[in-house]
């Protein structure tokens, strides 16, 4: 569970779904989603942890004011509940992980070199296999790798600047991204300059919902 939390959660999740989280529309379906994944979570673990810290958990299950009156130390967890329909899902992430591992190597050494600060800042060009970029296709890259700018090109098209941190078959650039700052989400786009508030146009279709 700790390796859960630590791992797959917060090192992973969280930090890329914290931005639609904040920044999303309300009435946003990937917004909903996050919010109802968040709500699984929170089943799924005060289950898991009541038989270890059950005073906590018990204190956290009843702070969600569950209509049963239930202790959650006889709450159940059923093998079909971890079922799902999408077969090749463990594929996708499993691929998707890896290609995110060589890009956060990558910005950690742009990083340490001093020609980024936060990974925003960054505009990411990534050399992927052609199964990779299959796998990969139907995939927000730049929101999954928390930077501004993703491009994907077959990894025949390489470069000596390439930089490669997990096998033969995904070689990264990074460079600048290209644009301006936006105000609320922090992402650099070109097409933030032309809006008078600062912002992306995710931002500013958000913010004209509160005028």
């Amino acid at each position: 569970l700790l390796n859960f939390c630590t791992i797959d959660l917060s090192a992973f999740y969280f930090d890329i779904r914290k931005d639609s989280l904040y920044c999303d529309s309300i009435k946003s379906i990937k917004r909903k989603s996050v919010s109802t994944t968040l709500h699984v979570l929170f089943e799924f673990l005060t289950k898991w942890l009541s038989p270890v810290i059950s005073f906590t958990a018990e204190e956290a299950w009843s702070s969600r004011k569950y209509d049963n009156k239930n202790s959650i130390l006889i709450e159940t967890i059923k093998s079909n509940d971890f079922s799902y329909n999408e077969n090749l899902l463990e594929e996708k992430f499993n691929e998707l992980k890896r290609v995110r591992k060589s890009v956060t190597a990558s910005l950690e050494l742009k990083r340490n070199e001093k020609v980024i600060g936060s990974s925003l800042q960054a505009s990411v060009k990534l050399y992927l296999s052609t199964n990779t970029q299959k796998i990969l296709k139907n995939i927000n890259l730049a929101e999954m790798c928390i930077v501004s700018c993703v491009e994907v090109e077959d990894i025949s098209n390489k470069t000596k600047e390439s930089l490669n941190f997990d096998g033969e078959d995904i070689y990264v650039e990074i460079s600048l991204a290209k644009g301006d700052k936006c105000n609320r989400c922090w992402t650099i786009l070109p097409e933030v300059k032309d809006d008078p508030n600062n912002l992306c146009k995710r931002c500013n279709d958000v913010w004209q919902t509160f005028q």
